[in-house]
């Protein structure tokens, strides 16, 4: 499976790499720094067929690449596992499942085993 991994914070981001690439799951992953890039990377990769992403980045936020990401007819159905520290409010939560995401991870609050399930849930 192909997993893009969008997040600014490179510490955030090559945890997140490490633990999906060490689980024991069969995992490739993609990494972007915003939104702008990660939607260059949809756009190249081969196939990417996960999306983890924060929601909280410069340039493009998270809400503003979900959009793009669901106006792209190859991604439109992508699923998209949010991994924020951002508190999400009713609002949040209804804009993002509005756009199909069905998955949330708080950072500070999962262990790498909650990543590894989450990821297993959209494993063909």
């Amino acid at each position: 499976m192909n997993i893009l991994i969008v997040e600014d914070d490179q510490t955030s981001r090559m945890l997140l790499a490490l633990q999906a690439e060490d689980s024991d799951l069969d995992v490739r992953v993609v990494t972007a720094n915003d939104g702008e890039e990660a939607l260059r990377r949809m756009k190249q990769a081969a196939r990417i067929e996960l999306v983890l992403l924060d929601l909280t980045m410069p340039r493009m936020d998270g809400f503003e690449f979900l959009n793009h990401l669901r106006n792209m007819d190859a991604h439109a159905q992508t699923p998209v596992i949010v991994v924020t520290a951002h508190d999400l409010t009713d609002i949040d939560h209804h804009r993002l499942t509005a756009n199909g995401v069905i998955k949330f991870l708080q950072k500070g609050r999962y262990d790498t085993q909650a990543l590894t399930d989450a990821i297993a849930l959209f494993m063909a």
